[in-house]
């Protein structure tokens, strides 16, 4: 068994990383001049990144879409009144799959009625009139 003492094992061991710090000094080639950016010389600098445009409109909003879009919001509000009134009744959120959400209470007025009994002869006989009219026309025409 061989016996090292601490003084001697401590000075082996520095001169170990002495010399291989010192092979590390000596492998690494020296970079060429930087800039304080720590950026080399010879680099070429690139242009800066341009943002990207926001979109805009090149069109003023069309009737339709200020319409739709005043629908969108009294459609959000009323959903969230509906919903506050539900959390303050039940503590949970509106449930759309409850039975009187899925077959609401039947409206029972004398226009709904006499469109559900009569809706479709009156309908079919404004056709036959429009249809004979045109055809009426198409005769005296020729």
């Amino acid at each position: 068994t061989v016996t090292i003492s601490y003084k001697q094992f401590s000075s082996t061991t520095t001169s170990i990383f002495m010399n291989k710090q010192q092979l590390d000094d000596t492998s690494v080639e020296k970079s060429p001049k930087t800039t304080p950016n720590n950026k080399p010389n010879n680099q070429k600098k690139r242009k800066p990144y341009k943002k990207k445009r926001k979109y805009s409109r090149k069109l003023p909003v069309t009737t339709s879409e200020k319409a739709a879009a005043h629908n969108r919001q009294k459609r959000r509000v009323a959903y969230q009144t509906m919903r506050l009134a539900s959390l303050k009744a039940t503590n949970e959120p509106p449930s759309v799959w409850r039975f009187d959400k899925l077959f609401p209470a039947p409206v029972l007025d004398e226009k709904s009625i006499r469109e559900d009994l009569y809706g479709n002869k009156a309908r079919e006989e404004k056709m036959r009139k429009r249809q004979l009219e045109s055809e009426n026309i198409r005769d005296q025409k020729r």
